[in-house]
């Protein structure tokens, strides 16, 4: 899925400086899951992995990443699914899923609902963030998945898998720059390919993983009584995702909601937000209070609940906390001696919105887009 601040490329680095920096791989605690790629890759490593965001599409990411000990069996379910064998290079085992997204993408039927008459041109705003059949199709695998789970046919850990395929493949074809704020005037090529939704590849053992929907700083609080490494990939600029991916998350919470007409009826606006004004994350806040940004006072109140013996913290260099700054909340939460800094050079990403059209500056010795990740470490 298309996030801001996605890992995916930089998995390997994070990875590499955990283990340079003497970490012995037990428990880590990720609040800041976004999409689940930093989740995924430890699990992938051998660590017990506790994940959360206050994002509910971030939670179906990383319930689906997490929730289940290898590929679901689909029991009741599965004699009433027609064909598909598991995709190339998947194992046998996935066969149950890969018929289940078989169904989803073949026989399910399309149907007319919230996303077809809020997020497409068939709706009376007329917003085209989907194209009418693919938010069809969308609501239609939709609904097909709540009325599995209402009759019991699958367990929680297969429908968050299968919501989660849900979500990615409407981000495959949402016709946007990459984030939600705002929907293109054209159709790009992507939005009018045609929905299609994708068998995942899922990890398998035993470790008691957790996923959660919960605010960072209680769920480093409370999560675990310990664990070796607190991983910090935090929002970095004023950015509220709330609001920069309200569509998959409006569809990842329809299920959870008492009165899905009233969530419905609150949405406003040229692109249809929702009023989640308690989404909002003092993470992405500049304005200071009291001399102090609120946005290092927050991170500042996260690391003081910390239950972990070292941190490794993952922040963009145009990020609103400066690098002194982390060293001195890292130094003050964990009394650490010694903070270890890295600087990881990759390519910025622009948008379709941006092109080349936007200016970014450029700082000497740089290419053209290049930026830095830093990384830091400090043991308690």
């Amino acid at each position: 899925m298309r996030y801001l601040g996605n890992k995916t490329k930089l998995l390997d680095a994070i990875a590499e400086f955990t283990r340079e920096r003497g970490v012995p791989v037990g428990t880590v605690c990720d609040p800041f899951s976004g999409t689940a790629a930093v989740a995924r890759h430890f699990r992938a490593l051998g660590w017990r992995v506790l994940a959360a965001d206050h994002m509910m599409c971030a939670y179906v990411l990383a319930r689906s990443a997490l929730g289940t000990a290898g590929y679901p069996r689909l029991g009741a379910l599965a004699p009433s699914l027609d064909g598909a064998a598991p995709a190339a290079g998947l194992p046998a085992e996935s066969v149950d899923l890969a018929r289940a997204v078989h169904w989803l993408n073949v026989h399910a039927p399309p149907r007319e609902g919230l996303c077809t008459r809020q997020f497409s041109p068939a709706g009376s705003a007329g917003r085209r963030f989907f194209t009418e059949e693919n938010a069809r199709r969308i609501d239609g695998a939709h609904a097909t998945l709540l009325e599995w789970r209402a009759a019991g046919l699958v367990e929680e850990g297969a429908f968050h898998v299968l919501l989660a395929a849900l979500l990615e493949s409407g981000d495959r074809v949402a016709n946007t720059s990459g984030v939600y704020a705002a929907y293109l005037k054209d159709w790009q090529p992507n939005a009018l390919a045609p929905l299609e939704l994708r068998v995942p590849r899922l990890l398998a053992d035993e470790r008691p993983h957790r996923a959660a929907c919960e605010e960072a700083e209680r769920f480093v609080a409370l999560s675990a009584p310990h664990y070796e490494l607190l991983y910090l990939d935090p929002p970095y600029n004023h950015r509220q995702y709330a609001a920069y991916y309200h569509v998959p998350e409006v569809l990842a919470r329809l299920h959870t909601v008492v009165d899905p007409a009233a969530l419905e009826g609150s949405l406003y606006g040229a692109v249809g937000l929702a009023p989640w004004t308690e989404r909002r994350s003092e993470f992405c806040v500049r304005l200071r209070r009291g001399g102090v940004m609120r946005a290092e006072a927050a991170f500042a109140r996260l690391l003081g609940a910390a239950r972990a013996d070292h941190v490794v913290v993952s922040y963009n260099e145009e990020g609103l906390v400066s690098r002194s700054a982390w060293e001195l909340l890292l130094r003050e939460a964990f009394g650490a001696r010694e903070i270890v800094f890295r600087a990881l050079g990759y390519r910025r990403y622009r948008s379709d919105a941006d092109g080349d059209r936007r200016a970014y500056q450029r700082l000497a010795g740089r290419g053209r887009d290049e930026v830095r990740e830093w990384l830091f470490h400090a043991r308690r």
